[in-house]
């Protein structure tokens, strides 16, 4: 073959051009990425005991949850780790075996546990996902913690309206959640218990589908609306209604807050009061783009800032990644010009920039031969 291109150079030019050309275009689709996308082949299975002591979690969620997988083929390992109030139990797919069929068996055999105590919340069950951010965003100052996360929120919203940015997640702040208290001497005037509170809420706060009515022009869906989601809507859902017509709510007999979990975490930025945002690739997106839209949101939030608050972005990996790629582009130009030097002390100068550029050609027909 080499003696028939020797001989047929318009061949061989042709073949050149489509490496190169084809080279290129993989060059231009391949995704820019700080560190590999990594899915490992585990199966991960939550669950939560508010009030529960880890040893509590472990025999009456763990333990149970071991026992109903365990004799599934497929699986090298389980390991679980029960803290106050939940339990995470991660089961390592052995090779060969598909971690989606693996997922669908151990949801079937968990959804079937029918002996959870009565508290726990429903399994959360998934496969497990390693994402690496590209870049931090940092909102902090002297606000509040709700206040902060409230404009983190709108940040957040912000940059995933902004083309070429679909990922994008808080960190640093704890999760909403609506606390009800009352007091013994409430439940005793109102002749009432804490189970009838939290049945009327359960009750009450939720959307129920009701039907559809068949008309001629189609059909019209029935759905009423009734979850609450902030203070006032559960200080107005009705608990009890006497004899007298006379209606007891909510905000009669318990102080309603509307806060945050009760979570040991504190996370400050230059001392002040921060919420993180991380900013991750998915796809064909680059990390370098992704990170350069990001900064450019950053810069032109600046002028819009409330008093006292401040944005800036940090942990930036796009930084390192272009400094390996320019390490990578010096490097192979210097070493591109020794080549092609130390050939032409041995051969004609033509001849060895003919022979140097046979290097490139190879590397981008191996590119596009990887990325095909």
């Amino acid at each position: 073959m080499i003696a028939w291109f020797a001989r047929n150079d318009v061949a061989a030019n042709l073949l050149m051009i489509t490496i190169i050309i084809l080279g290129i275009y993989a060059v231009g689709n391949i995704a820019i990425q700080t560190w590999p996308e990594v899915s490992p082949d585990q199966v991960q299975v939550s669950v939560s005991l508010r009030g529960a002591t880890p040893e509590d979690v472990e025999l009456g969620v763990a333990v149970r949850i071991e026992e109903a997988v365990q004799d599934l083929a497929g699986i090298e390992t389980i390991t679980s780790q029960s803290v106050e109030g939940g339990t995470t139990v991660i089961i390592e797919v052995d090779q060969g075996y598909d971690p989606r069929e693996m997922l669908n068996d151990v949801k079937s055999r968990v959804d079937a546990i029918n002996t959870f105590p009565a508290d726990a919340e429903k399994p959360i069950i998934s496969l497990r996902q390693r994402r690496f951010d590209v870049i931090k965003v940092a909102i902090f100052g002297d606000q509040t913690e709700q206040e902060l996360r409230s404009y983190a929120e709108n940040v957040r919203d912000d940059l995933l309206r902004t083309p070429g940015i679909t990922l994008v997640e808080l960190s640093g702040a704890r999760n909403y959640e609506i606390n009800i208290e009352a007091t013994q001497d409430k439940l005793r005037d109102y002749d009432l218990t804490l189970a009838e509170i939290a049945q009327a809420i359960r009750s009450s706060s939720l959307d129920a589908s009701a039907g559809n009515v068949r008309t001629e022009g189609g059909n019209v869906l029935i759905r009423s609306k009734g979850q609450a989601y902030r203070r006032a809507d559960f200080d107005n859902i009705v608990v009890k209604t006497n004899p007298d017509g006379s209606i007891i709510r909510v905000a009669d007999v318990a102080t309603v807050k509307d806060g945050f979990e009760e979570e040991a975490l504190k996370n400050t930025f230059n001392g002040k009061n921060a919420v993180m945002i991380n900013v991750y690739r998915t796809g064909k997106q680059s990390a370098i783009d992704v990170a350069k839209k990001t900064r450019a949101y950053i810069q032109k939030k600046q002028n819009e800032l409330p008093k006292g608050l401040q944005i800036t972005h940090w942990d930036d990996d796009s930084e390192f990644l272009k400094a390996r790629l320019t390490t990578l582009l010096t490097g192979a130009l210097q070493g591109g010009l020794l080549v092609v030097l130390l050939l032409a002390l041995f051969l004609r100068p033509a001849v060895a920039i003919w022979v140097s550029l046979g290097i490139p050609v190879s590397f981008l027909g191996g590119l596009f031969t990887l990325w095909a």
